[in-house]
């Protein structure tokens, strides 16, 4: 992660396990948030990618808030909560 604050991009593309109830971003691997984090502090832009399925589930580790998140690319339209607390952070949704 050392070696990721050294640059900077201008688009990281990061997937995710879960999201939690509160809109926050989750996975269950510590040493790969910590590189998903120096991404994201490094990106102009933050692109979080994953299937509709994760919006059910949560992971033990925090990756990001929706705030810190540009877009939101998923197969399928989250749920209401979840599509309105996108819309206040900011983070726009694509279904792809």
């Amino acid at each position: 992660q050392a070696g990721l604050a050294r640059f900077r991009c201008d688009v990281a593309i990061i997937g995710f396990s879960g999201i939690d109830e509160t809109g926050a971003l989750t996975d269950f691997d510590l040493h790969k948030v910590a590189a998903k984090q120096a991404m994201i502090r490094a990106a102009r832009m933050v692109v979080a990618v994953g299937a509709a399925s994760k919006f059910t589930r949560s992971a033990p580790v925090r990756i990001a808030d929706l705030p810190e998140i540009d877009r939101l690319v998923t197969d399928r339209a989250p749920p209401r909560h979840l599509s309105e607390a996108a819309e206040q952070a900011g983070t726009r949704i694509v279904l792809a």
